[in-house]
């Protein structure tokens, strides 16, 4: 008896630990949530939320810029990317990974024309 529970025991934790590495892959161009240190993987990366920081104008200025810390990580590298508003221009915010040019958009989606959420991302693929 003692046998046949140590190899369901087994047979248990080696299936949960196939599962766990069962990854969802976002695709470029789509909404995606992100949380503080939640990993979103796409095909070329995962990306991770670090935190936000504002900052205010000078001369106490009624406006402040707040930036968007995100760390891209893959097999080979990491790079720290971010991306900020409050200059009055929201825009996708290009940046360079694995020898690829990507694009970052917060607030408000270019493509489909359409505001983002506080906790929303997309993120594109320059071909």
């Amino acid at each position: 008896m003692t046998e046949i529970s140590n190899l369901i025991l087994m047979s248990f934790a080696l299936f949960s630990s196939r599962q766990s590495d069962n990854k969802h892959i976002a695709t470029y161009d789509s909404i995606v949530t992100f949380k503080m240190e939640e990993k979103i993987y796409f095909p070329d990366f995962s990306i991770e939320y670090l935190g936000k920081k504002s900052v205010s104008g000078p001369n106490n200025a009624k406006w402040s810029i707040t930036t968007f810390y995100f760390n891209l990580r893959n097999d080979n590298q990491t790079k720290q990317i971010s991306w900020s508003f409050g200059s009055g221009e929201i825009a996708p915010m290009p940046f360079e990974f694995c020898q690829k040019i990507f694009f970052i958009e917060l607030k408000y989606a270019e493509k489909m024309k359409k505001w983002l959420k506080d906790n929303e991302l997309v993120i594109g693929k320059y071909e």
